[in-house]
Formats: C-alpha cells, structure tokens, sequence
C-alpha cells in the first residue's frame, strides 16, 4: 500500500555527552587503521620513528575508548528501549579524520546548544538524542502515516555533511493478502559536500519492530 500524503512531525533534540559501543568497535577501528594522514601528524613525529611513535600512542587511547564503548552504549540503549511514550534516536558521530566539525543547522533549535557540545574534534566522537511523536497510521485500509523527520548539517574548515533520517509505518501484506501488519520503515540519507575527500556512511545499529519503534545510528566520517 502506497501513502501518498504524510504528514511531519514536529521533533526535538537533546545532546547528550556518551560514550560508543561494542557494534561499533570494528567501524571506529577502521577510522584509526587510516591513520597517519599527514596533514594530522605533528610537526614532530613527522619522521618513521616519531610516526611509529605516535601511532602506539593513537592506538593505546583507542583500546581505552573501545574498552569504555562496549558498557556504555549497551547501557544507552537498555535506557531508551524502557521509554514507551516517544520515539528516540540515539545519534553516534566519529570523526575518523583530522577535521573538526561543528554543527551548524538543525531541525530543531540548536541555539539551545553549548558550543563544546556541538563540536567533534579530530579522531573523537559525539552523540545525542533525537526525540519526536511516535508516527501512527488511521483511518483503516486508507489510512496515512504521520511521520517523524530530523536533520542536522556539520561543518569543518574544509567539508561538511548533511544528514537526514526519516521514520513512518507501512502496512505489509502475506502472499495471499488477506492478512497485514504494520511495520516500521526508517530511511537514513547522507551527503557530503562536493569538494570532500572524506568518506561518509551511516547505517542503523539498533532497531524496535514494535511502538515506539525507537533506533539508534552511527555516523562515519573516515
């Protein structure tokens, strides 16, 4: 069944200060694998023996991260999975380059924001929460979904990237079509600006198939 009008939730935000997680460890150590760029390594280290050098000191705070992700993201999403009243997203952001990007647009109020809180220095990471209605379908086999829609643009001296993600409900039909159930479908969209040479992926990590269909995602900028 197709909708073909929808209508947008109004959503709100709320930064939060967390640490990563076990699902992302192999992604975040991907970031530090690109490592040296050399437009990132001091001005020190920039001979074989101070590159090696720095590399173990990179890789050292790097366990220390992985070490802190794998109890706290579990622990982040443990808490947002017991709200039945709204939908969450929890956002993780890692910044895999030697780029500091702040946020610079939101759909939401992003004065609100602390500048440090809106910042991701090079090789660390931020996330927060994004919260909106729960969408819902009515009106029967003619129904239409609400939808909940976020978006935030990022830049650095250099590169940005917009991002979007989209949350409504579908009805899904069996073979036969006698019976269907409403499922949800999330959608994450991201684009860079025309001159980065930095890559972007973003893809969903956790899931509820049932209200309020709360998510989380990870954002990697390498």
């Amino acid at each position: 069944m197709t909708d073909n009008h929808e209508e947008t939730i109004t959503e709100t935000s709320t930064f939060v200060n967390k640490n990563a997680s076990p699902d992302l460890i192999q992604s975040i150590g991907e970031f530090f694998l690109s490592l040296p760029n050399f437009s990132y390594v001091s001005d020190a280290a920039k001979d074989v023996s101070g590159i090696i050098q720095e590399h173990n000191e990179i890789f050292k705070k790097f366990e220390v991260l992985t070490q802190q992700t794998q109890q706290q993201e579990a622990k982040d999403w443990k808490s947002i999975s017991r709200i039945k009243d709204y939908t969450s997203i929890i956002v993780y952001i890692y910044n895999g380059s030697y780029r500091t990007f702040n946020l610079v647009s939101g759909s939401w109020d992003i004065s609100q924001e602390t500048m440090e809180d809106c910042k991701i220095k090079p090789w660390q990471y931020t996330s927060f929460i994004l919260s909106s209605e729960t969408p819902k379908r009515e009106g029967g086999k003619s129904a239409r979904s609400t939808q909940a829609e976020h978006t935030f643009c990022f830049k650095s001296e250099h590169e940005s990237f917009e991002f979007s993600t989209l949350l409504k409900l579908k009805l899904e039909y069996d073979t036969f079509g006698f019976n269907q159930k409403t499922v949800p479908f999330r959608n994450l969209n991201i684009r860079p600006s025309a001159n980065s040479h930095l890559n972007f992926n973003a893809r969903i990590i956790h899931e509820q198939a049932v209200a309020p269909y709360s998510y989380s995602i990870a954002i990697n900028i390498s």
